[in-house]
């Protein structure tokens, strides 16, 4: 399936290629699935002694064509895998009773979108495992970027390692807010999800994203580290039953700033709600309209809020941040005069007021990692 931007071709082993047409970049193998021991808790993963990691491609797979309409088109992937229904704690390993681990996922692709969505379910009722995709990127990129809480973070890929060539230990997982993204200033790969908090990046050529979809663990009461208790029929930690994962792949020119990854990530994780409405005869607005346009290359909206104080005069509460590493101007267009804006402090009180240009207009520089809150109050307040 294609649109003018992206063409995917599945493969007989449930992966499939990404090509973009606007730079002829080729993604391929992507999202194939594996499946790996657990014997942690619900705070540190713990590898088993012997573990099994086992992956999807050795499996059957079914490919069939689900919606083919005008706006989207989507492919379902029906994947059958055999996994240790539970760990052999006795041995510090996965267990040898197999049981099945049914995964559909359905791969969609929207015209004039740049991105391609993944929707994975599957009904889990394996104990004490790890459930992965993997997303081979082949970017030679020596970070990842990856959302945090107001920013974005870069992370070395190859871990620092002693005179002896000994890496550190533990768990090599990462988090992320809403996306995962490697580039090499040429171009990137991007990993948006929606609820997926950990991903980790191979350290081999292939830079191998692999987004975790489900860890599962028995429920220990630690009391004391040294004497921690399980009780074997509280079974919440083992995430028994139906799941559904959602992600999306999203290929770009230059890094993820330059390459609208952020912008992106807020499109897919918050989409735009419809709702219809009867006819009714008291309206008084157009067809469309803005309540307000936000133009910056690098500065994300965060909020828009009544103000938390109904006395302070304020119409509007505006917050927005910049996670990127350069500063850059924010400019505010409303679709009605204002009477006066001012910079706020996060708990909304005020701390110099800002220039309003042509009635509409509020603008200011936001440096890098900084979080702006902005209050607005119109000469005319508009139900």
């Amino acid at each position: 399936m294609e649109n003018e931007f992206l063409k995917v071709t599945f493969q007989s082993d449930g992966t499939f290629d990404l090509l973009d047409k606007t730079t002829n970049r080729a993604f391929r193998g992507l999202n194939a699935y594996e499946d790996g021991g657990e014997l942690g808790d619900y705070w540190h993963r713990t590898v088993p002694n012997h573990d099994e990691v086992i992956s999807s491609r050795g499996f059957p797979h079914r490919i069939r064509l689900v919606r083919d309409g005008p706006l989207v088109t989507t492919f379902a992937i029906e994947t059958t895998m055999r996994v240790p229904a539970r760990a052999d704690w006795s041995r510090r390993a996965r267990g040898a009773d197999c049981i099945d681990l049914r995964i559909e996922t359905e791969v969609s692709l929207a015209a004039g979108q740049r991105r391609v969505d993944v929707t994975v379910r599957f009904n889990n009722q394996a104990e004490d495992h790890r459930l992965r995709a993997l997303i081979p990127t082949w970017i030679q990129a020596e970070h990842s970027d990856a959302e945090g809480h107001f920013l974005v973070l870069r992370r070395p890929i190859t871990l620092a390692r002693d005179v002896n060539g000994v890496g550190p230990g533990g768990m090599k997982t990462l988090p992320q807010h809403t996306f995962v993204d490697l580039s090499d200033g040429e171009g990137g790969l991007a990993i948006l999800n929606r609820g997926l908090t950990e991903f980790e990046v191979s350290e081999d050529a292939s830079r191998t994203i692999a987004l975790t979809l489900l860890r599962t663990a028995p429920m220990k009461i630690c009391t004391e580290f040294r004497t921690p208790t399980v009780d074997p029929n509280q079974k919440g930690g083992q995430c028994l039953g139906e799941h559904v994962c959602e992600y999306s792949l999203y290929p770009h020119t230059g890094d993820w700033s330059q390459g609208g990854v952020n912008r992106e990530a807020q499109f897919y994780t918050v989409p735009l709600r419809s709702l219809q409405t009867a006819p009714h005869a008291r309206g008084r607005h157009a067809p469309t309209r803005s309540f307000y346009e936000l133009k910056s290359d690098r500065v994300v909206a965060a909020a828009m809020k009544t103000p938390d104080d109904a006395q302070s005069g304020w119409d509007l509460v505006l917050r927005i941040y910049n996670p990127s590493p350069a500063a850059d101007r924010a400019e505010w267009t409303f679709n009605q005069p204002l009477a006066r804006a001012a910079l706020l402090q996060l708990n909304e009180e005020e701390i110099a007021p800002l220039e309003v240009t042509d009635q509409r207009k509020v603008g200011l520089e936001v440096g890098p990692g900084k979080i702006v809150t902005v209050g607005i109050a119109f000469r005319e307040s508009e139900p």
